[in-house]
């Protein structure tokens, strides 16, 4: 999966400048629906321009011969392909006049509308995949006329189906004249151990041509089709249940259709507008839309037992070389999960539990293949949970994807304190720390890298010390013991050597131009445009520059219906959701600034360039949902569900505010706050020596008078029963060589070194923040100095 470096989790592409924004006025342009009046044919069918229409279980680009099916890949290993399933409602409508195409992107439905007709007929077609319930898809076509006419009128329905079925084999095809059922198997599973799924289709036949009879004025037509799996007798019953969601109601919509649009209704209670930019607010719901489409995000989804295999790059909706064949790759848990996971947690939840945790023993199956311990996810990943790649070097060297489904696990239990994925997902954090910590090995001096990987750059292979791997090893070797901790959770305790490693993973940090190469021997200095990008350039306050980053993602948008292609050209991989999760990211970790910890969830929201406003509506954490209003001035902070016991957000001078449902906070943008569930209490330092941190209120700060050794600053400072002792002086020392620990035990990673240090020498072994630069070097323990002691109220 050839996606472009970059440290923080967004995508950034190319190098290309645009100076062109999307911005139109609202009277011109809906943030809903996509539009387009062409009667060009070709450009019409050109499936880089047109949408997928799915629901997590089937997919399929419009007009589109065949669709796919959740889980359902022919071919062993190294040639597995999603299998193409015949689409049998496709279908053209044959007719003179105009023709009109809509996206509704609130109402998941893509309409055709022909008009201005010889016969004075309007014919309308709306076709989905109803979200209520994933099995159906469905098709209504309306001939409509003010007025009744003295003659019948007839269009022919070009049938669009092709019944290629290489990659299958057909149990069953059996037309009973108003419906068919089809049954097929994959040709080919992937491994001799894998059984093969069975498929099951009934549809309702689709005739050759439609007739409006003289004496009506309008007449609609249902065509739908059940798709299960391992389940024939649901499909059946499915089926017939759909005769009756088949007949309107008294607005005029169907059933299928009103329980469709009340699913996304539901599902749109979270999501991001923009006030005052139309083009960019339908951008942003289009590319909500095309990647929830692809997921298990809807109410029932799990009342037939078949579960969710993953994400793939190109979306449910597409298959083939150019689009990874379906298959599962790092982009779901690092691009697509970490995208999606403010506003849909619960999606993160079972695609991490279904397509990784399911899959836990072919993942140890798959380290023991190469000679390590644990763990080691695939790098593509389909129905059986086995290697799936086709280029094997991939498959041995781009180990980070195990850490990166680690990470996706950690973030979300900090943001939402889940105690029933922790237990689920804690033996599989085990094993994933298990095989990093078999991969390790000495490097530059004592410290401990891994060798011979493959970066998240392609380009570069074999490395050693991966500035990328080795990080996300440390946060794979953390979380065990994070769970452990945190959750009250059966099962063993993780290996204290494992801890005792992570502060000794080597990270590549070049001192002279101030910044981490990729790896060792990194051969080319740092590309600002691919180190720096619009998520760092707010957590820096340039919002120019990243407003310039921002922008171009806009040339990865395809018009008119806004789908996101791999390259600007509109090449690679279709329906590009890797790109759609960067870009959410953009949004949410960028513009909006949240930051997920341990303790917190902290927010520094800018407004969103050219827009004049935005609402960022149902931002989880911790079993509460919160609205964010920001304008160019003020953030707006509203609590939408009941507030739980404890939590408070906390303003940059420190100041506890209450959760209570309505509105809870209003202040200037461009600052950091957080809302956290710890402390439990209002608290009180206890003297007029110590001072309340604007960090967290329940810390309290003294400030020496006169100057004193590290070893009696830290004397001094347990003598006030603190946690640790911050200054001048900081409570860091090196207890083992290269191994720098607190004093308190805190297992905070985070280092802020002056470029060069800390020093390799054993005389110094203590630790001092320089007031100059804030950057921290090591010292010698006797050196005289003050100090800033903090301790803990709770």
């Amino acid at each position: 999966m050839r996606v472009f470096f970059s440290f923080l989790v967004l995508i950034s592409y190319t190098t290309i400048r645009i100076d062109a924004t999307i911005y139109c006025n609202c009277n011109d342009c809906s943030d809903w629906i996509a539009i387009s009046n062409s009667s060009y044919v070709n450009y019409l069918f050109d499936s880089r321009r047109l949408p997928g229409l799915a629901n997590g279980h089937v997919g399929t680009i419009v007009y589109n011969s065949d669709f796919h099916v959740n889980g359902f890949y022919h071919g062993q290993l190294d040639k597995s392909n999603r299998v193409r399933v015949p689409n049998f409602i496709a279908f053209w409508v044959e007719s003179d006049g105009n023709r009109t195409y809509t996206f509704d992107i609130r109402q998941a439905t893509f309409t055709e509308t022909i008009w201005n007709t010889a016969s004075g007929v309007n014919i309308t077609t709306v076709m989905y995949a109803n979200m209520a319930d994933k099995h159906y898809l469905v098709t209504e076509i309306t001939m409509s006329r003010k007025n009744a006419f003295d003659a019948d009128v007839t269009v022919q329905l070009k049938n669009l189906t092709q019944f290629d079925t290489w990659d299958m084999k057909v149990l069953s095809n059996i037309d009973y004249g108003t419906y068919k059922i089809f049954q097929a198997q994959p040709e080919t599973v992937e491994a001799a151990n894998v059984t093969a799924p069975n498929l099951t289709v009934v549809s309702t036949s689709v005739p050759t041509s439609l007739t409006l009879s003289k004496s009506e004025i309008s007449k609609t037509w249902v065509f739908y089709s059940v798709i299960t799996m391992n389940n024939d007798s649901l499909a059946i019953s499915l089926y017939n249940k759909g005769q009756n969601l088949s007949t309107f109601q008294n607005d005029g919509t169907s059933g299928f259709m009103t329980m469709h649009k009340e699913e996304w209704e539901k599902i749109w209670q979270s999501r991001i507008d923009v006030i005052g930019n139309c083009s960019l607010a339908r951008v942003i719901h289009s590319s909500y839309y095309y990647i929830l489409s692809s997921t298990p995000i809807s109410t029932n989804y799990d009342d037939d037992g078949w579960p969710f295999f993953g994400l793939s790059p190109a979306s449910l909706a597409n298959d083939d070389s150019q689009n990874y064949h379906g298959h599962v790759f790092w982009d779901q848990d690092l691009w697509m999960l970490i995208g999606l996971l403010p506003f849909y947690p619960e999606v993160v939840k079972k695609a991490l539990l279904d397509s990784r945790v399911r899959h836990l023993e072919q993942a140890k199956q798959n380290a023991q293949r190469f000679g390590w311990d644990g763990a080691e996810f695939p790098w593509e990943a389909a129905y059986s949970g086995y290697e799936c790649t086709d280029g094997m070097i991939y498959a041995q060297l781009e180990i980070h994807i195990t850490g990166d489904v680690a990470l996706s696990a950690y973030h979300y239990l900090k943001l939402t304190g889940d105690a029933d994925f922790a237990q689920k997902f804690y033996e599989t954090s085990l094993e994933i720390a298990k095989f990093f910590y078999s991969r390790l090995q000495p490097t530059h001096g004592n410290l401990l890298g891994i060798f011979n990987v493959m970066p998240p750059d392609e380009y570069h292979y074999p490395v050693n010390n991966s500035a990328y791997t080795n990080t996300i090893a440390r946060v794979a070797l953390e979380l065990p013991f994070y769970i452990k901790n945190t959750f009250n959770v059966s099962g063993v305790m993780p290996q204290s050597n494992w801890n005792d490693s992570i502060a000794k993973i080597y990270i590549p940090f070049d001192s002279e131009v101030n910044y981490h190469p990729e790896f060792d021997d990194y051969p080319y200095g740092p590309a600002m445009t691919w180190s720096m990008h619009a998520i760092g350039w707010l957590d820096v306050n340039d919002e120019l520059s990243a407003k310039e980053m921002f922008q171009k993602n806009y040339i990865y948008i395809q018009q008119p219906f806004d789908v996101w292609t791999e390259t600007y050209q509109g090449g690679g991989a279709e329906n590009f959701i890797t790109g759609i999760g960067g870009f959410l990211q953009n949004l949410a970790q960028g513009y909006l600034g949240l930051r997920i910890y341990e303790d917190r969830l902290e927010f520094k929201p800018f407004l969103i360039p050219d827009a004049e406003k935005y609402n960022a509506i149902g931002v989880a954490y911790q079993e509460m949902i919160f609205n964010f209003a920001v304008d160019n001035s003020i953030v707006y902070v509203n609590l939408t569900s009941a507030p739980k016991s404890g939590c408070v957000l906390i303003d940059e001078n420190g100041k506890q505010h209450e959760l209570h449902t309505g509105n809870v906070f209003s202040g200037p943008i461009k600052i950091k706050r957080k809302i956290t569930c710890q402390p439990s209490k209002t608290c009180t330092c206890p003297s007029n020596e110590w001072f309340q941190s604007t960090l967290d209120p329940c810390n309290c700060l003294k400030f020496s008078k006169n100057p004193i050794d590290w070893n009696s600053a830290n004397n001094d400072s347990s003598g006030e029963n603190h946690t640790n002792c911050s200054q001048f002086f900081i409570g860091l020392n090196m207890q083992t060589t290269n191994q720098w620990t607190w004093i308190n035990n805190d297992s905070s990673l985070y280092r802020n070194w002056r470029p060069g240090y800390p020093i390799s020498d054993n005389n110094l072994k203590c630790s001092q923040l320089n007031a100059n630069d804030g950057k921290w070097t090591n010292i010698d323990c006797s050196s005289i100095g003050c100090y800033i002691c903090e301790i803990r109220m709770y």
